[in-house]
């Protein structure tokens, strides 16, 4: 398959990066992840030209793929091939096929660099490792399911985005874990 161009997307600093601000004060030059891929992709032989940064400022898979299709329909382009890691490329698959829409076609390409093993993992993961999934998906359940749920309003005053994302992840790490085990039997 020939790729035309190569896109990385750039993350916010903020508080992932505690000392950000402390080091750039120094005078120092931190790369970001993205730049760190790039100067990869370079490395590998991938034409400067080619390679497309979207200064997105996306700071979770959800807000990755709505920058993505925000190219994609100015570009004019009808699919993406996403590289992540192994461990990722199906939940990150599943998010940008949702966001995406049927209108585009996602490709996931997981790296070939990642030691993750998609056969073997949940042999060395346990079930009590998904209790902070298990109780995400907890805070959210009575009130979103039952209309009095909340003292006033309903249960859309008082989900956003952000509060869904964070549930549809914590559910695709335990249905995951689940396919994995049901799988092998």
């Amino acid at each position: 398959m020939k790729m035309s161009q190569l896109w990385f997307l750039r993350h916010i600093a903020g508080d992932s990066l505690s000392n950000y601000e402390l080091v750039e004060a120094l005078g120092l030059e931190i790369p970001e992840t993205v730049d760190v891929n790039r100067d990869i992709a370079l490395q590998l032989g991938v034409p400067a030209r080619d390679i497309v940064i979207l200064e997105a400022g996306a700071d979770s898979t959800w807000d990755e793929a709505l920058a993505v299709k925000d190219f994609l329909e100015r570009q004019g382009k009808e699919s993406v091939v996403l590289v992540t890691s192994r461990y990722h490329s199906t939940r990150a698959k599943k998010t940008f096929e949702k966001v995406l829409g049927g209108g585009y076609k996602v490709i996931s390409c997981p790296s070939r660099y990642d030691p993750f093993d998609p056969e073997e993992w949940w042999k060395h993961r346990r079930p009590q490792d998904l209790f902070h999934e298990a109780r995400i998906l907890d805070r959210y359940y009575m009130e979103s399911r039952y209309p009095n749920g909340f003292p006033e309003g309903s249960p859309q005053d008082f989900f956003d985005e952000k509060i869904a994302e964070e549930a549809y992840n914590a559910a695709g790490k335990i249905i995951g874990f689940c396919e994995n085990i049901i799988g092998r039997f």
